[in-house]
């Protein structure tokens, strides 16, 4: 098998001879299947090992040495089974495995210019459906992202990208379309440039194959993981109503942004910022409003303040936890980096189910002070904070002497911390209101 292109090769219930596999061996080590990425052969009911790699250059697992490839998610089942390491021409490394009590027989290569570049991955053979089913339950494509706005929108599987698009480069004139399939989606469009991991398609719809493509790489491969949707920008009516009847919760991450004014995406924001466990808003200078939402699952202990400012950096005005139990050390965190001038535009943090909170313990070496009314009058005309004011609280300062308060509402379980001495922009402080009644109130 000399075909360059061949990346996958998979055998179902068929005895192969000691022969063929070295033959394979051989062509690979040759550098004649440049492309190989997996083989995997069901039937295979004896196979002496050290007979099948005689003669090539092999060792035995190491994982020191395969170190650079423990984040390869893709095959991490592999890394765990440890193997034989087996080396081509080049020096890039495969390993073999075999599964005596089931009867298979894997090799993975490893080298990181060996992943699948194709949407071969994506178009997989039906005609054997149950051959497929053994491949695609044990192979993870990558993490699957998605970015819309309002000429675009952008699919990432893994090392994959495709584009659909409204817009077609001026110098293509009237672009000439044709069928296209991948995978589940089968559309009339033109391809503008094609290359082994992105592709640019122009067409009409530009939304639905993307949600699709995500949809589809989800059910068949049962360990790919959505991992983050991204809506940025006005959307218009229709992409909405698409929007609205799909569950983005699947999506680990969700952002939105667009024009602070815009109502219908900031009331599909506001559902995920109610359903979801972390929520940040933040109002850019440009007008825009971003939102974003994080799940954590079922793992408390993975929950940290500290994913609102580590990913890209955007502003951050409120920060809202929901239905998730929020631990001294995170609150900690969080109030450490305000005094250290971070998050110097932050105005609003609330978190629910936060439980037998001792506000001495979450102050401790932090400079506090009981709430005094004459410390503090300078705010008392701060309506949109009024209830707080009148609530009291523990302040807190910052190392540059700004001012904070903290609450704990014991009955229901809810901390409250209110930044008084803001950075933020005039409007993001009034816009308090709209964001209690839009992600506050259910």
């Amino acid at each position: 098998m000399h075909d360059i292109s061949t990346s996958y090769i998979l055998i179902s219930d068929l005895n192969v001879g000691i022969k063929a596999w070295r033959h394979l061996l051989l062509d690979w080590t040759e550098k004649n299947l440049n492309e190989l990425v997996f083989v995997r052969a069901s039937g295979i009911t004896s196979l002496n090992m050290l007979e099948l790699t005689e003669g090539f250059v092999t060792h035995k697992w190491n994982d020191e040495e395969m170190v650079e490839f423990k984040e390869r998610t893709d095959f991490s089942v592999y890394f765990e089974q440890k193997g034989t390491i087996i080396r081509n021409k080049s020096n890039k490394k495969a390993s073999l495995h075999f599964d005596q009590d089931n009867s298979i027989f894997t090799m993975v290569v490893w080298d990181p210019r060996a992943f699948p570049r194709c949407l071969s991955l994506i178009n997989l053979s039906t005609t054997n459906r149950r051959l497929r089913e053994q491949y695609t339950n044990e192979i993870n494509p990558g993490r699957i992202k998605i970015f819309f706005d309002r000429d675009s929108a952008v699919i990432l599987i893994g090392e994959i990208r495709i584009e659909f698009s409204t817009d077609a480069p001026l110098f293509y004139g009237k672009a000439p379309t044709e069928i296209r399939t991948i995978g589940p989606v089968t559309i009339d469009a033109f391809c503008t440039w094609s290359y082994e991991v992105s592709r640019k398609i122009i067409v009409e719809d530009i939304h639905t194959p993307c949600l699709t493509l995500a949809q589809y790489c989800k059910t068949t491969f049962p360990k790919a993981e959505l991992d983050s949707f991204s809506c940025e920008d006005e959307i218009n009516e229709r992409t909405l109503q698409i929007l609205s009847s799909w569950d983005l919760d699947l999506f680990k991450e969700k952002e939105f942004e667009f024009p602070a004014e815009s109502k219908n995406i900031k009331n599909l924001a506001s559902q995920y910022c109610k359903k979801n466990h972390l929520c940040t808003i933040g109002y850019e200078w440009d007008g825009n409003l971003i939102i974003k939402t994080k799940n954590y699952g079922e793992v408390e202990s993975e929950f940290r303040f500290s994913d609102c400012w580590q990913s890209d950096y955007h502003c951050i005005n409120y920060i809202l936890v929901s239905c998730f139990k929020v631990g001294i050390q995170s609150l900690r965190h969080l109030i450490n980096t305000w005094i250290q001038g971070e998050l110097y535009e932050l105005i609003f943090v609330r978190a629910s189910v936060v439980t037998g909170l001792n506000m001495s313990e979450v102050t401790e070496g932090f400079r506090s002070n009981v709430w005094n009314d004459e410390d503090m009058i300078e705010f008392k005309e701060r309506t949109d904070f009024s209830v707080y004011f009148e609530q009291k609280g523990t302040i807190i300062f910052s190392k540059s002497y700004g001012k904070a308060s903290l609450h704990f509402d014991q009955d229901n379980s809810i901390f409250t911390m209110v930044v008084w001495d803001t950075g933020a922009l005039l409007g993001c402080r009034h816009s308090f209101p709209e964001i209690q009644t839009l992600f506050l109130t259910n």
